[in-house]
């Protein structure tokens, strides 16, 4: 049987911009709307134990999580119009979902299992973040174009830079940057979708 992988691919645009403050915007309009749903796919809110069936034009929110059946996926536009296309038998949560500022915003996510394909709009300022976590490795955006491949039965990690740069960070360590035509090897990610991880890894 072949081993379940978590795939998912990043498209970016990084660059930093001058402006004022600005008030904080209003957080509870802060949702994410699904534009495209096929199959079974179902929303549970981080405080409840209830699923709810998806349509097109359903909402998300901070902290809900995602989940598609056999055959089934769903494309979810976020606040700034990025968008995230979930395939198949996939689980995602929507971790943070804040515009702290006119310009600033912080997005991060945790894939569960399955397949994502993430298409960022540009971060506009220095506070802005994206970030994707699976297996307790945490991989950033910093202007890029990179595919992760995260295989659940060995408990390992590969990502691929293409374009840019991506931070990598493991359980809350340091930052170590992977630049375009590298590639990194994380091993011993124990623990699966708990997000613990011993964090060897190898750059290449």
């Amino acid at each position: 049987m072949n081993a379940p992988k978590i795939i998912f691919f990043i498209f970016s645009g990084f660059f930093f911009a001058t402006a004022p403050c600005w008030p904080a915007a209003d957080l509870s309009s802060i949702k994410a709307t699904f534009s495209l749903v096929t199959g079974k796919v179902t929303l549970q809110g981080p405080n409840s134990k209830k699923k709810k069936t998806v349509h097109s034009n359903s909402t998300a929110q901070e902290g809900d999580q995602v989940a598609t059946g056999k055959d089934s996926s769903a494309t979810l536009v976020l606040f700034d119009g990025s968008q995230l296309e979930i395939g198949a038998e996939s689980s995602l949560v929507l971790s943070q979902l804040k515009k702290p500022s006119a310009i600033d915003k912080i997005l991060k996510f945790r894939l569960l299992v399955g397949e994502l394909l993430a298409t960022v709009q540009k971060l506009t300022s220095a506070k802005s973040s994206f970030e994707i976590e699976a297996g307790g490795v945490v991989c950033g955006v910093r202007g890029t174009k990179y595919k992760m491949v995260y295989n659940t039965q060995t408990q390992s990690l590969d990502l691929s830079v293409l374009e840019g740069t991506v931070y990598t960070q493991v359980n809350g360590g340091a930052h170590t940057n992977v630049n375009a035509g590298q590639n990194a090897h994380y091993g011993n990610l124990k623990g699966g979708t708990t997000g613990s991880s011993s964090g060897a890894h190898s750059v290449l």
